[in-house]
């Protein structure tokens, strides 16, 4: 078996691995899929969902993950492009918990 990379939970507190779970599943498959204005990416899908399900901030750079969140009220969304710094800065220092 391959080696598993240590998790980033222990660089940061706050930064860890989100398990995709049964409901997120779902949620990427039915509801992300089948409307509410999202793009046909599954792995975008199953971004957006864990984030929803997981009560997590989603920090991302994808435009079209960014514009289908604005006005949302989840999941929160972080522009990568212009909040990283700030967010790195809260994680480490407020132990905040976000999917990235």
């Amino acid at each position: 078996m391959g080696q598993r990379s240590p998790s980033r939970g222990a660089v940061c507190p706050g930064v860890g691995e989100v398990p995709v779970t049964a409901e997120t599943a779902l949620l990427a498959a039915t509801a992300l899929e089948s409307g509410e204005g999202f793009h046909a990416d599954l792995a975008d899908q199953l971004i957006a969902a864990t984030a929803i399900v997981a009560r997590r901030r989603l920090v991302t750079s994808d435009h079209k993950i960014l514009h289908w969140a604005t006005g949302r009220t989840e999941p929160t969304c972080l522009d990568a492009r212009t909040a990283i710094a700030k967010w790195i800065a809260d994680e480490c220092q407020y132990g905040y918990r976000s999917i990235v």
